[in-house]
């Protein structure tokens, strides 16, 4: 299956399988296709003046193909819990921008330790070995087990934020 979840998901077969049609599946696909439908709504949410609101639409964007002002109000905040789950879904978007770069280079200097974590984290699963040295010393210092890293950001709270480094120094061939 494809990048996105709604890539291939239909009634014909992919290789020998299936989509099960039965009530689940068919609901998940449902769903999924509906909000899909409305990620442009889903974009306008991550300027909500309630973080939790702004922060879990940041990171509801990962799943979907970029909306139409998806990466722009992605890219209009940059700090607080906001700011890092944009950095994380920045980290999945398939868009070649160099804005996304510059912002995240640019983020790595912030005090908000989680905001230049994310942005680290993110720099390396866009660039892989070509990652800026700054992030890159940002996520070896994070590897240290021993070392208490920022919060879990909200929106990706199922997904540790130690978990998140591991990839990207993986990704970066550490």
């Amino acid at each position: 299956m494809n990048r996105f979840l709604d890539e291939g998901w239909d009634d014909e077969p992919v290789g020998d399988f299936y989509w099960d049609m039965s009530g689940p599946d068919r609901w998940a696909r449902d769903a999924y296709r509906a909000l899909a439908a409305h990620a442009a709504t889903v974009a306008g949410w991550v300027s909500d003046p309630d973080p939790a609101v702004a922060a879990r639409s940041a990171a509801l964007l990962a799943w979907f193909p970029p909306a139409p002002g998806a990466l722009e109000a992605l890219l209009a905040v940059s700090d607080g819990p906001v700011g890092a789950s944009a950095n994380l879904t920045l980290a999945h978007l398939p868009v070649a921008d160099p804005r996304i770069d510059r912002r995240l280079e640019a983020l790595l200097a912030t005090p908000d330790e989680q905001v230049a974590l994310t942005a680290a984290i993110a720099l390396a699963y866009r660039h892989g070995g070509a990652t800026p040295e700054p992030a890159l010393t940002m996520l070896a210092v994070a590897a240290d087990h021993d070392r208490p890293l920022p919060a879990d950001v909200p929106g990706w709270e199922r997904r540790a934020l130690r978990g998140f480094v591991s990839l990207a120094l993986t990704r970066i061939g550490w």
